[in-house]
C-alpha cells in the first residue's frame, strides 16, 4: 500500500518573502528547501505555517511540489483559515491530525479487505471454515494495526518547534508522538526609572536565561507556560517596574531584570537569572546614569537573547528595549520626564520525540 504523504525530520525554516492570503507558492529561506521533500506525482506534504510573533496563529497547507526553495502549496487545509503572512514567519514540515486519520483509514480500509477475504475461504466442513475464518482474520487485523503503529513511528517527524513571545499567548500542548522538549526562555527586561530635570536614571537590567532538555512528556498535555512581561517606565521621579519571570511549566524559569532605582546616585536594575535549567545565565546590569552633572541616562542591560534600549541625554526619548528580555534605556531631560519600557521575555520550544 503507498501512502502519498510525505515528511522529513528536522524540516524547519521561515518564509524568505511575505505571503499574500491568495498566494499559492511560498519561498522559503535560500537553501533550506532542500530540507524539505520532493512530492513526486499524487504526492504531497504537509507545512504548518507559524506567526513569529503570535504562536497561536497557524494555517495548514499542502505542499504538491517544490522546486528549489518555492514551494506550490494548496491553502487552508483541515479546517483552517488562508491567512497573509510575512517574512521571518516559521515554516515546519509536521505530522497534523488530517494525516494520522488518513493513514489510520487506510489501514483500516486493508484490513476489512483482509476480513472479507478470509471469510470466504473454502473449508471442508462447517466448524472448520468458521475456526479459518477466525483465525485468518484475527492475524490479518493484528498486523494491519502493527504496520500502521509502525507507519506511524516512521512518519513523526522531530522536532517541531513552538515560539512563544506575547505576554498571554496561550501555552501549548505536546504535539503528537513527542515525548521531550529542548526548552529555552529569557526574563522580560527591567523599566527605567523617570527622571527629573536635576535628576538622571540608569538603565533597566536584563532578563535572566535558562535552558533545558526535558523529558518524560505525555503527548497531547497542556504545558502552561508564562512569557514575562518588560518591566513598564517609572514615571518622573519614580523607579522602574521589574520584568516578569518567563516559566515552561515547573521545569525551568528565568526571572526578570530589575527596574533601576530613582535616586542621587541613579544605578542601573540588577539582572535576572535562570533558574532550574541545564545551564543557567544572567542578563547584564542596567548603566548607571550620570551622578553629578545630569547630562546623560544609562544605557539598558542586555539579556542572552536580546540588547538593551539606549540611554539618552539632552532632551532625548528614553530608548526602550530593542530585544528580547533587553532593559530599557534611562533618561534625562532639562524637563521632567517618563523612563522607558523593558522588552518582554520569550520561550522557545523544540518538541523531540525522544
Amino acid at each position: 500500500m503507498t501512502i502519498p504523504v510525505l515528511l522529513s525530520n528536522n524540516a524547519g525554516t521561515v518564509l524568505a518573502l511575505a505571503l499574500a492570503s491568495s498566494g499559492t507558492s511560498a519561498t522559503l529561506y535560500p537553501g533550506a528547501g532542500a530540507l524539505f521533500p520532493s512530492p513526486g506525482a499524487g504526492q504531497y506534504f504537509p507545512l504548518t505555517l507559524i506567526s513569529a510573533s503570535n504562536s497561536a496563529t497557524t494555517e495548514i497547507v499542502y505542499c504538491t511540489a517544490r522546486s528549489g526553495d518555492v514551494v506550490t502549496i494548496t491553502r487552508a487545509q483541515e479546517g483552517t483559515t488562508a491567512l497573509s503572512w510575512n517574512a521571518g514567519d516559521l515554516v515546519n514540515n509536521q505530522i497534523t491530525a488530517g494525516i494520522v486519520e488518513d493513514i489510520e483509514s487506510r489501514f483500516a480500509l486493508l484490513a476489512g479487505s483482509a476480513t472479507q477475504v478470509f471469510n470466504v475461504a473454502n473449508a471442508t466442513t462447517a466448524s472448520e471454515a468458521v475456526a479459518l475464518a477466525q483465525m485468518t482474520v484475527a492475524i490479518a487485523v493484528e498486523t494491519a494495526r502493527a504496520e500502521a503503529a509502525e507507519a506511524l513511528r516512521a512518519l513523526l517527524p522531530a522536532p517541531s518547534r513552538t515560539v512563544l513571545t506575547t505576554p498571554g499567548a496561550p501555552s501549548p500542548t505536546v504535539p503528537v508522538g513527542c515525548t521531550a522538549a529542548f526548552v529555552r526562555l529569557v526574563g522580560g527586561g527591567g523599566g527605567s526609572a523617570g527622571g527629573t530635570s536635576t535628576q538622571a536614571t540608569g538603565g533597566g537590567g536584563g532578563g535572566g536565561y535558562a535552558e533545558a532538555l526535558i523529558t518524560g512528556l505525555t503527548a497531547g498535555a497542556l504545558i502552561t507556560c508564562i512569557v514575562g512581561a518588560g518591566g513598564i517606565a517609572g514615571a518622573s521621579g519614580f523607579s522602574g517596574v521589574k520584568g516578569g519571570t518567563t516559566s515552561f511549566g515547573s521545569y525551568v524559569s528565568a526571572t526578570g531584570g530589575e527596574g533601576s532605582v530613582f535616586s542621587a546616585a541613579p544605578g542601573g536594575g540588577a539582572p535576572g537569572t535562570g533558574v532550574g535549567g541545564d545551564f543557567n545565565s544572567s542578563g547584564s546590569y542596567g548603566t548607571d546614569g550620570s551622578p553629578t552633572t545630569n547630562t546623560y541616562g544609562g544605557a539598558g542591560g542586555a539579556s542572552p537573547l536580546g540588547g538593551g534600549g539606549r540611554g539618552t541625554s539632552g532632551g532625548g526619548v528614553p530608548a526602550n528595549a530593542v530585544g528580547y528580555g533587553g532593559g530599557a534605556g534611562g533618561t534625562y531631560s532639562s524637563t521632567a520626564s517618563a523612563g522607558g519600557t523593558g522588552a518582554s521575555g520569550a520561550i522557545i520550544i523544540e518538541w523531540r520525540s525522544a
